[in-house]
């Protein structure tokens, strides 16, 4: 069914990232059939815990904040308290979106105490003690937060990160999340409020606020990053599904007795399908990588060749030049070099900063004013381009606007985030900066830079003749890049 179809419940349903029940169901199979299932031939290039920030770093912070809030509502003790209020506040140094989740959940927690718990003084008291550990834990955040806001260029800097602005309720493409929030929430209330009320209310709290998060911009104000919430109460979910999951099996079981032995038979073989997926994937990648998987990972050796020469030939962390962000990003991965073109989501510079410097590589490097307003627009010339130089093509020129301004000039509310995404340049912007491109006089005087990198990448916005330029002193070539020197 195509999200027309669905008339005004479309939007509601379907965001722009995944538009269609096609998409949806793409989605699903990736993230639930294929980790489990050997027998599938595509090979997967990266796992769900690839990424060393999230999860890797996130998810053992948030068990153990998780388990010693358990521990705590199980027995409100005053240290259980202590260690549950400590480990909350330190979720914010590890991942904010965790943090802001988990702070609500608690927030929704102690107004169930208050409502459920008024005459256990110990539980009262407890929730009083871990909150108030939990606040002293973030001083040193609340300084460095405080840093950052009264920092000159901030503005231009969260800005870059993207922030929602607005009090608005977010329904853009939440329909399915709300109502699995809503089954959820029921079978929570139909499994465990009779049996067990203190892991119902708990469950409750944190589902709860799973709407909360999504909606915090309603009281605030504002919102940062959006579309991080999902990571954020992702593992609630797990947890919770799984307890229902649980719950469920052991009701069926007391029915039909075949079930008591077939779910941990299914437990099994799911485990046993995820381990040998594994293995065949990684025999599978060891015999040779599929065109799609080399094509994405894969660099020219070229490329590869030239980062090894400037880490062993080049002092250390010398000022590189270069009129393509991707060269730029990559250099500061692989080698010790210095890019003069800064990283719009790492670099605090403020975005005038961004596009003087933007503008003089181009103008060093001899870029066409045509070719910068199609680079100003996420697209690239419209002549076709083949053989190693075209290396990335559609990504050196698709991702210039999302390096130069991020989610810069994303405006407006959390609805129209999604519907607009980041990296588009207004077209007023886009004219002036074409105009000052016009009037720029640069020399290589009026950059600090010690070296000039021109690969495959510069290849593809200009094709400069720096062996003729005086100032310039060739010290490294090979078929697809060339490393000059600048004289002092």
């Amino acid at each position: 069914m195509a999200p027309s179809n669905l008339g005004p419940l479309a939007e509601f349903f379907f965001s722009p990232r995944s538009s269609d029940l096609a998409t949806v169901w793409r989605e699903f199979l990736g993230y639930f059939v294929k980790p489990f299932w050997p027998g599938l031939r595509t090979q997967i290039d990266k796992l769900p815990g690839t990424r060393l920030d999230y999860p890797l770093l996130v998810f053992p912070f948030f068990l153990l904040a998780f388990l010693a809030l358990l521990a705590f509502w199980e027995r409100p003790r005053p240290r259980n308290a202590l260690w549950a209020g400590v480990l909350a506040g330190l979720l914010a140094y590890v991942y904010f979106h965790t943090w802001v989740y988990w702070t609500v959940g608690l927030g929704f927690l102690t107004v169930a105490t208050l409502l459920w718990y008024r005459q256990d003084r110990a539980r009262l008291r407890g929730m009083m003690l871990l909150l108030a550990s939990m606040a002293l834990v973030l001083v040193p955040y609340a300084w460095n937060y405080y840093r950052l806001i009264t920092a000159p260029g901030h503005e231009d800097f969260i800005r870059r990160l993207s922030l929602a602005e607005g009090r608005e309720f977010f329904f853009v493409g939440l329909g399915f999340d709300y109502l699995t929030y809503a089954l959820l929430s029921a079978l929570v209330l139909g499994l465990f409020w009779k049996r067990g009320r203190e892991k119902a209310i708990l469950f409750l709290a944190f589902l709860a606020a799973m709407v909360g998060v999504w909606n915090v911009q309603l009281i605030t104000g504002f919102v940062p990053a959006p579309d991080h919430w999902p990571k954020a109460v992702s593992p609630m979910l797990f947890i919770v599904g799984t307890a229902i999951a649980g719950e469920l099996a052991r009701l069926a079981a007391r029915r039909w007795i075949w079930l008591a032995r077939a779910v941990p038979l299914i437990l099994a073989l799911a485990i046993v399908g995820m381990v040998t997926k594994q293995v065949v994937n990684v025999t599978s990648l060891s015999r040779g990588l599929q065109p799609w998987v080399a094509g994405k990972y894969a660099f020219p050796k070229e490329l590869v060749d030239s980062w090894e020469w400037m880490n062993a030939n080049l002092p250390l962390e010398p000022r590189v030049i270069s009129s393509s962000f991707m060269t730029s990003q990559y250099l500061a991965v692989y080698t010790s070099a210095r890019p003069y073109l800064p990283q719009s989501i790492i670099s605090p510079l403020p975005v005038s900063d961004f596009e003087s410097r933007y503008l003089a590589a181009s103008r060093l490097f001899g870029v066409s004013a045509e070719v910068l307003g199609a680079a100003l627009t996420s697209r690239p010339p419209p002549t076709p381009c083949t053989g190693p130089s075209c290396y990335y093509r559609d990504e050196n020129f698709g991702k210039l606007t999302d390096d130069l301004y991020a989610c810069y000039f994303s405006r407006g509310g959390v609805n129209s985030y999604f519907r607009q995404g980041c990296g588009v340049v207004p077209e007023e912007r886009r004219a002036e900066l074409l105009a000052e491109y016009a009037r720029l006089d640069v020399s290589w005087d009026d950059v600090p830079a010690d070296y000039v990198y021109y690969g495959p990448w510069e290849r593809q916005f200009s094709q400069p003749h720096f062996e003729r330029d005086l100032r310039l002193t060739l010290v490294y070539q090979n078929p697809l890049v060339e490393i000059y020197q600048v004289k002092k």
